[in-house]
């Protein structure tokens, strides 16, 4: 449960921008596999509570820029295998409060890590994850997790369609889990995050960032966050 240290740095091949990431929070396994999931989905991991600095070059000119990270890997669906799916993941932070005016205050609700999965067989549409995380930072790293269906939902609200591909994406995802007190939204930072340039292997693949914003326990708070969306048809 200590904070990591764990980081990646990344860089242009030109140059023009160099960032370094670096672990705020525990590193989740995620989805804990029990036996109850797809055993393709054992090997995925996310850090979503991650801090990234660096520098931007823009006309001849280096910025010092800081911002939020979040990392996830996997290392067992193939290529074959990644089609058999249809999924949603997230993962996102509590950053703060708001108040009756929409400022900014610090909270207790504040630095609350969640991810999430909502998975699907694309053939049939078949349950496949749908689970609910939240990690604690140091020094509590306390964890609670839903997985099933009556526990928390997952809605699209509004779509974007992309003029080059013509698959129609969720411009905005709604997580209500009553029992924990959460009623949120994810709202993408831009529509067009779709991974066109990898159609021939990844159709129907967008991921980027989201902003988070709704009510936990009642308390209006704010956030950023990470969303993917995989496997989307026209």
């Amino acid at each position: 449960g200590a904070a990591g240290t764990a980081g990646t740095e990344v860089a242009t091949a030109d140059g023009q921008l160099r960032i370094e990431t670096r672990e705020e929070s525990r590193k989740p396994v995620h989805p804990l596999f029990d036996g109850g999931y797809d055993p393709l989905f054992r090997y995925f991991y996310q850090r979503s509570a991650m801090s990234s600095t660096g520098t931007l070059t823009f006309q001849g000119k280096d910025y010092r820029v800081a911002g939020t990270a979040n990392e996830i890997r996997q290392w067992q669906l193939s290529l074959e295998e990644l089609p058999k799916f249809q999924w949603t993941w997230s993962g996102f932070n509590i950053e703060g409060c708001l108040d009756e005016h929409g400022r900014k205050l610090a909270c207790s609700e504040a630095l609350r890590t969640f991810s999430l999965w909502d998975a699907v067989y694309a053939a049939d549409g078949t349950p496949a994850i749908h689970y609910l995380n939240e990690m604690a930072p140091p020094p509590g790293c306390g964890t609670w997790t839903l997985s099933e269906r009556t526990e928390w939902t997952l809605e699209p609200v509004g779509e974007w369609r992309s003029p080059r591909s013509e698959i129609r994406y969720a411009r905005k995802m709604h997580i209500a889990a009553p029992a924990q007190g959460i009623d949120l939204y994810l709202t993408a930072v831009n529509d067009d995050q779709e991974i066109y340039k990898a159609q021939f292997l990844f159709p129907g693949f967008w991921e980027g960032a989201v902003r988070v914003s709704g009510t936990v326990n009642g308390v209006k708070v704010w956030g950023n966050g990470y969303l993917e969306q995989w496997n989307r048809r026209p």
